[in-house]
């Protein structure tokens, strides 16, 4: 699958969240340009974890639901079902570093 930069718009949670992200010590990549792919890539402690930041009650866009506005636009749905590695959706800052920090702490716990 090739990725392409493309004109996005970012919901109202995006760059709050990037900002939170820093004050807890991630690392964040900002990728909404790409199309077909997330919004952010965020790291802590060697562990990395995918983040779609939606606004309230937004939702994922899938493509066999086959919208009119949807077409052209990336299959969102598709790209979650076949990753293999943590991707969390998120609607609010605080619960988008609650979950990667879950995730985090838990594969820390159980590394030797």
């Amino acid at each position: 699958m090739g990725y392409r930069y493309h004109k996005t718009r970012k919901d109202s949670t995006h760059a709050p969240a990037v900002a939170l992200f820093k004050r807890h010590g991630y690392s964040v990549a900002d990728v909404a340009e790409v199309k077909g792919f997330v919004d952010l890539v965020v790291a802590k402690h060697k562990i990395t974890v995918l983040v779609e930041m939606k606004r309230k009650g937004g939702k994922l866009r899938d493509k066999k639901k086959g919208r009119k506005r949807d077409q052209g636009k990336r299959d969102q749905v598709g790209f979650h079902q076949t990753w293999k590695g943590h991707i969390v959706v998120a609607d609010s800052p605080a619960d988008a570093v609650l979950a990667c920090e879950r995730i985090i702490f838990t594969k820390e716990e159980r590394t030797p």
